[in-house]
């Protein structure tokens, strides 16, 4: 039998995302005017009350979604294996209580899931594997000054879990940071020691984030690095260690035709995307990072870059202070529950 097509649910998300997009012009003239949700297979509408019927006016709705990864894959380095991932459409009137009530409701959908997913011979998301409890979690993605959003997702029980920064190139280069600790373009030979350092930043992220290392985490890392030294000069800089086959910091910029999906949703202009940045510990404090970041938006900017975007560890003490100091203000928030 065909499935009958209910035109109210997607009537509801219409107007909830004109009503949204025209507050989020207000607050954060970066952001695209959004677009509505399409439900492909697997999509489910949740209202206040997930077992019930969506009201017929309601002041916000969410999109419950699942997605399992294999375990070398690049998604799952980067997060949970079992995904579930809630899509807000939040109306003029909507108030923390109410969307906190949605929240739950889609919290229970993904809940309800999580009993039919990757448990086993027969399970109805995944390829009957079992995957434990701390490699699922429920993402929440959201414009970093939906203050409201952001209040109703903090009492349901979600963290805040990462921030995407946004900086504006302007036309006129910054005058570069004074600092003595010379630094360079990565090369072929810098593979390995670059490839331990970025390892070195994501086993200190794991305690803020995922808490996730993996076997395929490694060979991950190699990838970045290859590519890093792959761009060329001016988009990546590292500093060689006094000890042979070691560095002390680094810095990677991704180039705009290779990172384009950062800038999803915003209206940026030609963007770069800054992928990894490292200083170790008896360098920290003494400018290195600016001045390497520095550079790096200069040669950015000289190859037509508007914009550059980051993302960062929101509880890593030494990413936000950094970042924000550098002037990259935060654009989009990940939120994220856990079992």
């Amino acid at each position: 039998m065909d499935t009958v097509f209910d035109p109210a649910p997607h009537a509801a998300l219409a107007r909830l995302t004109t009503e949204q997009t025209a507050r989020l012009a207000a607050l954060d003239p970066a952001w695209a005017p959004l677009e509505v949700p399409q439900l492909g297979p697997g999509a489910a509408v949740v209202g206040a009350d997930f077992a019930a019927a969506a009201p017929e006016t309601p002041v916000a709705l969410a999109i419950v979604r699942t997605h399992v990864s294999g375990p070398g894959t690049p998604a799952a380095v980067w997060g949970t294996r079992v995904a579930h991932t809630i899509q807000l459409r939040v109306g003029t009137d909507a108030d923390a209580a109410g969307i906190a009530a949605v929240l739950a409701a889609a919290v229970a959908e993904a809940r309800a899931r999580d009993a039919d997913t990757a448990r086993g011979a027969g399970s109805r998301f995944g390829d009957g594997e079992t995957i434990d409890a701390e490699d699922r979690s429920i993402r929440v993605s959201i414009p970093a000054r939906e203050a409201v959003i952001a209040q109703a997702l903090a009492a349901t029980g979600f963290r805040l879990d990462s921030i995407d920064g946004l900086r504006t190139l302007s036309g006129d280069a910054p005058e570069e940071p004074a600092g003595e600790v010379p630094f360079t373009a990565p090369e072929e030979a810098d593979e390995d020691a670059l490839t331990a350092g970025m390892m070195k930043l994501q086993a200190f992220d794991a305690a803020f984030m995922s808490n996730l290392m993996r076997e395929s985490t490694e060979e991950a890392m190699r990838q970045y690095a290859r590519e890093a030294i792959a761009a060329g000069p001016g988009w990546s800089a590292i500093v060689r260690s006094q000890q042979p086959g070691t560095i002390d910091a680094y810095l990677t910029i991704t180039p705009p035709e290779e990172s384009a999906w950062a800038a999803g949703g915003l209206t940026v202009g030609t963007s770069a995307y800054v992928g990894f940045a490292w200083t170790e510990p008896h360098l920290r404090g003494t400018g290195l990072a600016s001045r390497m970041l520095a550079a790096g938006e200069a040669h950015a900017r000289a190859q037509g870059v508007d914009s550059l975007l980051i993302g960062y560890a929101a509880q890593n003490p030494l990413s936000g202070p950094l970042w924000i100091r550098c002037g990259y203000r935060p654009v989009r928030a990940h939120w994220l529950l856990r079992p």
